[in-house]
């Protein structure tokens, strides 16, 4: 074997290491979602907002601005005083057309606060997975209070991740994951690090 052939399988050899070292690494990787203590996942609010994630498993209200199928957006973080518990809180906008949403972040997930279509205001409850403790397959159901019309009322919500996707490297690839309202199924949505929301179906 010639030196220049013993250079080049060692170069090869060499860039395959650094490649699986690389994906292995990476934050979105299975070893740094999982917990094996509880069998469970963290999954970071980054997914929903479509931010670049450096993998520190906190609550934080980082910066977003994110376009997503087509026509839907989302920015923050801002400022919202919510009127009907009385206290200012931060707040992601997501718009789509004229359809204007507020959302926040809850140690269990993402809730939405606010929904101009009717005026409506909400206070608890998660309308995507978030934090520590997810399990596939397994409903964790939150109460929220919901305000129209000046009615106030109660409902149970229900979140349960259906699917994790990892790649051949064991890079999350994708989540999808079923809404519920009342025990009743409402949409199924799937997310991508890096893009968040990239389907949704009504059911």
């Amino acid at each position: 074997m010639t030196k220049v052939k013993t250079l080049f399988i060692k170069a090869i050899i060499l860039l395959s290491f650094f490649i699986s070292f690389s994906n292995a690494d990476s934050v979105w990787n299975r070893t740094n979602l999982y917990d094996s203590t509880n069998d469970s996942y963290y999954i970071p609010y980054e997914l929903w907002t479509g931010a670049k994630w450096d993998g520190k498993k906190e609550l934080r209200f980082h910066n977003a601005d994110l376009n997503f199928m087509g026509n839907k957006s989302i920015i923050g973080p801002k400022e919202f005083y919510h009127e009907k518990v009385d206290k200012n809180i931060q707040v992601y906008e997501r718009t789509n057309k004229g359809k204007v949403q507020l959302f926040t972040f809850y140690d269990f997930g993402i809730g939405r606060v606010y929904d101009n279509r009717k005026e409506r205001y909400f206070d608890g409850g998660a309308k995507f997975p978030a934090g520590f403790g997810w399990k596939l397959h397994e409903i964790k159901e939150f109460s929220q209070t919901e305000w129209k019309k000046g009615n106030e009322k109660v409902r149970t919500l229900g979140i349960k991740i259906v699917e994790l996707k990892f790649n051949d490297e064991n890079n999350l690839e994708s989540m999808t994951y079923e809404f519920y309202v009342k025990g009743d199924l409402d949409h199924t949505y799937t997310y991508e690090p890096n893009k968040g929301m990239i389907s949704l179906e009504k059911n």
